[in-house]
């Protein structure tokens, strides 16, 4: 397996490990024993935990610089393509189970990324004392925050400081 240890790609990694199993189950096929037999779950499992480390660490990649970047569609993009890598996770084989904090995260990332939108855009309606404009987007930022997920307590305190500004704004 030298050609394995000398790549460092995780998809190239991938691939010499597909090899191998495809190889094993041939001999399987072929010379029925004991010594391939033992061979095959160790690559499957090295396999599954190769495709779990290279999956996590690109999301992980991904998710950093949509947090560092300052642009909001920049942000977007590559939370959305940290998005795209755990759905590859997936078609690879990976448990959901394994990959639903991650999941979680990338979601409500963008959900946060939204409710920022709205709020911003009522912001800008109350700055202009168009009271109309800024109540209608507070009440868009509040629907859209009772129709997603974004952590339930921070959620309920971003609901409750919604309400009570949607009041103050009605008085």
């Amino acid at each position: 397996m030298k050609s394995f240890n000398s790549v460092e790609d995780f998809k190239s990694r991938l691939a010499h490990i597909d090899c191998a199993i495809g190889y094993l189950e041939q001999m399987e096929e072929i010379l029925p024993g004991k010594h391939s037999a033992e061979k095959l779950p160790q690559l499957l499992s090295l396999k599954q935990a190769l495709t779990h480390s290279g999956i996590k660490g690109r999301f992980q990649e991904s998710m950093r610089k949509a947090r560092e970047t300052t642009s909001t569609m920049a942000k977007v993009n590559y939370a959305t393509s940290a998005q795209a890598i755990l759905s590859e996770g997936l078609k690879l084989g990976l448990d959901e189970k394994s990959l639903t904090d991650e999941i979680e995260e990338a979601n409500d990332f963008i959900n946060q990324l939204q409710y920022d939108e709205y709020l911003a855009k009522a912001s800008k309606e109350e700055e202009k004392g168009n009271m109309k404009g800024a109540i209608d987007q507070y009440q868009v930022a509040l629907y859209f925050l009772k129709m997603t997920h974004m952590g339930s307590k921070k959620q309920d305190a971003l609901v409750n400081e919604i309400e009570n500004k949607l009041q103050e704004l009605y008085n």
